[in-house]
């Protein structure tokens, strides 16, 4: 199966051909999301040999356990939920006197700042700068997490459900709470201010 093959099949034919064994498909998958999943690991820790082994581990422990895994019509989530609970594991393992609420706030800690860091970055006048930073800060942290992977990882409301075992309609509560308070910050500094880039499309 030649490269263009696989890079046209949908999330549920590449999987199908993983769990049956076709290595081709195995290694496309490895080399599409590792820079994802390597990325994503550094938001739970600064230690990049403990990132790049997990991500090989998972990968192992996933080719060997293919035949029974179950489907699924995200491979990106799928590797995101599991390498998150892998990279957990290994820290709750490695840390002493560290549990895992301790690593899953720093972990959101982290997150959140790379988020706002990106986002405010994107502006260009000092003063916007200050006005969004109040914004963000305002918000509450698990605001600020369901916004980040809503637009930031463009996850959908279930899988940020699952993901964070928030029910459906808290996590759509969240958004629209966050969303309101960002709007409210944008109205006010195109008030006072002529000219402000529109960020916040999604609002």
């Amino acid at each position: 199966m030649v490269l263009r093959d696989i890079s046209n099949c949908t999330d549920q034919e590449l999987w199908k051909k993983f769990k049956g064994g076709c290595e081709q498909t195995f290694s496309y998958i490895f080399h599409k999301y590792y820079s994802f999943l390597y990325n994503y690991g550094s938001k739970l820790t600064s230690d990049k040999d403990l990132i790049k082994d997990s991500i090989q581990e998972l990968f192992i422990i996933l080719w060997e356990s293919r035949s029974r895994l179950g489907d699924t019509v995200s491979i990106k989530f799928y590797l995101l939920k599991s390498f998150r609970r892998h990279v957990i594991r290994t820290l709750t393992a490695t840390t002493k006197h560290v549990d895992k609420s301790y690593l899953l706030e720093n972990y959101q800690d982290e997150m959140v700042s790379s988020y706002e860091r990106d986002l405010i970055r994107s502006q260009s006048c000092l003063e916007q700068q200050v006005h969004l930073q109040d914004a963000l800060n305002k918000l509450s942290p698990r605001q600020k997490e369901v916004v980040y992977l809503k637009f930031y990882q463009n996850l959908s409301y279930h899988e940020i459900t699952e993901l964070t075992s928030l029910n459906y309609q808290s996590v759509r509560n969240y958004i629209h709470q966050a969303i309101q308070a960002l709007r409210r910050k944008r109205e006010a500094l195109i008030e006072y201010i002529p000219f402000v880039p529109l960020i916040f499309c999604f609002v």
